[in-house]
């Protein structure tokens, strides 16, 4: 399989494959012409970073996914730890975007859209510090 096909099924960019190719996530091989030739096994791979991509695993529990998906004595709990901590690192970065937003949201009712005066969003971004 051609690579413009491997993009086509996995729905990912060339750069994507090209990245994962880099990190010996796939493991195509040089056709007759030198072009790559993507197996069935790689198609398959690709999807499977494609979905772990879009849930926000990080490159390495995707690695580390599909080395366990690869063997042959992997546990749901194997998979579980990895989930886990994932969902864990998800659920402090969404409570790190409320108190961003919160804080931005405050500074904003203080920023007199429209008018002369000095906004505090400004005041905050240089350090607390009037200009």
């Amino acid at each position: 399989m051609q690579l413009a096909e491997v993009i086509q099924h996995s729905q990912l960019t060339e750069k994507a494959v090209r990245l994962y190719e880099a990190e010996g996530l796939i493991a195509p091989v040089k056709g007759g012409n030198g072009r790559r030739v993507y197996s069935d096994e790689d198609l398959a791979r690709l999807k499977f970073l494609a979905r772990a991509r879009r849930l926000g695993f990080p490159l390495k529990d995707c690695r580390q996914l599909l080395d366990l998906k690869s063997s042959d004595t992997w546990t749901a709990d194997d998979v579980h730890q990895v989930a886990e901590s994932h969902l864990r690192a998800l659920e402090s970065k969404m409570q790190d975007l409320e108190q961003m937003t919160s804080h931005l949201r405050s500074l904003l009712e203080t920023c007199p859209a429209g008018s002369s005066q000095k906004c505090k969003v400004m005041f905050a971004l240089s350090d607390g510090q009037k200009d």
